[in-house]
């Protein structure tokens, strides 16, 4: 099996972890590819040739490993969590194979999660919130179906928060493929323009716009334009990379799934995990965050 794991300069040391326990919860998987965004590294220049030498050298000899930074494709895209969900949505035009395992770099594999042929899920209640909201809007628009989400039942569920699944080069070709026979234009060009028009916004008002949400998109297409009706499977939606809920929490929960930086979690937490961080490359992560944090307050 070929997998895909996506992550940035914030996720370096995360993205190391999910790579180890994605090897030890799915043996098949014989090939991993990263894709690494570099958009946004600056000052963290050696960032590529850091995360390349590390998995290489973690790696070397026992796992067909490689890491690629892709996202030069789609570079005006200013936002780094709309880049990384253009890509998913776009693997076919730059990955070989036909199927692949998609994860977030900052998806930690507590257990396996059987998601071939199913769709994982699940029953967080926000699902009523304005982002959830939103993000109708945006797949009502996008796809033009009048249900811009899953139900199990009667029930209404979210497939969003479950950063994984199995994609293959068919369902995307023909996902843009219908997209852009609606719009008569390419695919990520309709988006660059919707995120400058600020049709697609990041959760701000007002609430009649969009939010763009790559994996509600995929599966609402899958299920209302293609008419496949799959199992639903309820796999949680992670917890906080934070030693007091791992301690309570982590017999219990299928993966852990974090939106925090590396910088964000204290050292100390990595070295609980077995993981043997670089002391400069620290720094160099560290720098890099400080000088984020900074230019986005300026």
């Amino acid at each position: 099996m070929h997998a895909v794991v996506l992550t940035f300069p914030g996720h370096f040391f995360q993205t190391q972890l999910c790579v180890r326990h994605l090897v030890l919860h799915y043996p098949e998987v014989q090939r991993i590819t990263c894709v690494l965004d570099d958009i946004e590294c600056s000052p963290w220049i050696s960032y590529v040739e850091d995360f390349t030498r590390e998995i290489r050298t973690t790696w070397s000899g026992q796992l067909d490993i490689r890491a690629v930074s892709g996202m030069r494709t789609i570079s005006d895209c200013v936002a780094g969590w709309w880049r990384q969900q253009l890509v998913k949505l776009t693997l076919d035009h730059w990955l070989d194979d036909d199927q692949w395992f998609v994860v977030d770099g900052d998806v930690i594999f507590h257990s396996r999660c059987d998601v071939w042929n199913r769709v994982p899920i699940s029953r967080r209640g926000d699902h009523a919130s304005r982002w959830s909201s939103m993000s109708v809007n945006y797949v009502s628009g996008v796809l033009g179906v009048s249900q811009g989400f899953l139900t199990d039942g009667a029930s209404r569920v979210i497939t969003n928060p479950v950063p994984f699944r199995h994609l293959d080069r068919s369902l995307l070709t023909a996902l843009r493929q219908h997209v852009e026979a609606r719009f008569h234009a390419d695919f990520v060009d309709l988006h660059l323009r919707w995120f400058a028009d600020q049709t697609i916004v990041a959760d701000i008002d007002p609430p009649t716009r969009w939010v763009m949400t790559e994996w509600e998109l995929i599966e609402c297409y899958r299920r209302w334009i293609l008419d496949l009706e799959w199992p639903l499977i309820e796999v949680g939606s992670g917890y906080p990379l934070d030693v007091s809920i791992l301690d309570k929490q982590g017999g219990q929960n299928l993966f852990y799934h974090s939106y925090q930086r590396d910088s964000e979690v204290a050292p100390a937490w990595f070295s609980s995990q077995g993981l043997d961080l670089d002391r400069d490359v620290w720094s160099r992560s560290q720098h890099w965050y400080n000088y984020r944090e900074r230019s986005l307050r300026a």
